[in-house]
């Protein structure tokens, strides 16, 4: 990339810039080529490079950043990976402003995020692919948040979230292995020497799915860190799990944690999602479920103006048939429709007294079968 060249991310293998593609501003990510770069790290680059230009050409979602092209400059000694940029930055830029000013997310933002989120995962495993690496930085914004008068950081109407960095993305369900699934679900059974598997792709992207809630909910770190168990625990509960902090502590006091009060069906569900056990974690498809009815209940209602209090000057009628006293129940979308309500029979009878003209016209100067002259008395006759 040029100079001048707008830096969008920084990651551990890449670096993701500003550009643009026939016109359209797209997100380039670039890592060295070989003949650049021969050491392990950027061979490492540009394989993650390659499996994440093979499954978003693959992959069809509204919430999965869209694959533009990817090419190879060797002139420049770059490999380069174009994607459909994001005008709102990432999660992680959201979860800066909000710990550093102390703000609160307002629920029907963070809604908009879970949701959208837990859709693509819920995609993604249904086609078999686990992500793998779901952070607050792969997570897109279509739109910045915005500060409303209460101090609440929320997003504009229809705010798109697209998950990205599909380096690490892995196929847990290859085509043919439909017989070991029942396997996969047995992936977290004591492995030799007595150690604990590692969960299942989709498990792990489930526990990051319920991180980023948390990191959302709360604030700080991507989840607290557990102590050393207790004995009795020791044995189900490994060390460093990520466990749901205090909440008479940090959920009812700070600015920045009421969300979680507000929201008591998604703490429970962040809980299950970052629970130790992998097989007891929700599915996608039920987290989507659990989100999509929060939605529901909580931005649903929210979005319902209530009346308003001042005197309606279109539909004095209709506050006249209720009395003054009710005139608030009438709103201006009633007025709309009682205008509408009223106008439509005026245009119909108009419509019907202009066809009857026009079908009286035709009947007159049509010939009866009696002849011209009968038709012409029967005129004369309609006339007098």
């Amino acid at each position: 990339m040029g100079a001048g060249a707008t830096t969008l991310g920084v990651g551990r293998l890449a670096v993701v810039y500003a550009a643009t593609s026939w016109g359209t501003p797209v997100a380039a990510k670039v890592v060295p080529d070989a003949a650049t770069d021969r050491r392990a790290r950027a061979s490492a680059a540009r394989a993650a490079l390659a499996n994440e230009a093979a499954h978003l050409r693959a992959l069809r979602h509204d919430n999965i950043v869209a694959y533009r092209g990817i090419v190879h400059l060797p002139d420049r000694g770059a490999h380069v990976l174009l994607t459909r940029t994001a005008a709102g930055g990432s999660a992680a830029d959201l979860l800066a402003t909000l710990d550093g000013a102390g703000r609160a997310l307002r629920a029907d933002a963070f809604l908009t995020i879970a949701t959208q989120v837990v859709a693509a995962l819920r995609y993604l495993h249904a086609v078999g692919v686990a992500h793998t690496e779901v952070t607050a930085a792969h997570v897109l914004l279509s739109a910045p948040p915005v500060v409303d008068g209460g101090g609440g950081v929320g997003l504009p109407p229809n705010t798109a979230v697209s998950l990205c960095g599909f380096g690490a993305a892995v196929c847990f369900r290859p085509a043919g292995a439909a017989a070991a699934a029942p396997a996969a679900a047995d992936a977290t059974a004591a492995g030799p020497g007595g150690q604990t598997a590692p969960p299942p792709p989709p498990a792990r992207d489930l526990m990051a799915a319920g991180l980023l809630f948390q990191q959302l909910l709360l604030g700080g770190a991507a989840g607290a860190v557990a102590a050393a168990p207790a004995a009795a625990g020791a044995a189900t509960i490994p060390p460093g799990t990520p466990v749901w902090p205090d909440a008479s502590v940090r959920t009812t006091t700070p600015l920045r944690c009421r969300l979680a009060v507000t929201l008591p069906a998604v703490v429970r569900l962040t809980v299950a999602l970052t629970g130790a056990e992998a097989t007891a974690r929700p599915s996608a498809a039920a987290a989507h479920n659990v989100l999509m009815t929060t939605a529901a209940r909580v931005v649903a209602p929210a979005a319902v103006s209530p009346p308003g209090r001042e005197r309606p000057t279109a539909t004095r009628p209709a506050a006249r048939r209720g009395g003054w006293g009710r005139w608030w129940l009438t709103r201006p979308s009633d007025a709309v429709a009682e205008v509408e309500n009223v106008a439509l029979p005026s245009t119909l009878w108009s419509t019907i007294v202009a066809l009857a003209e026009a079908v009286g016209v035709a009947t007159a100067r049509a010939p009866r079968a009696g002849g011209p002259e009968q038709g012409r008395e029967t005129l004369a006759g309609g006339r007098g």
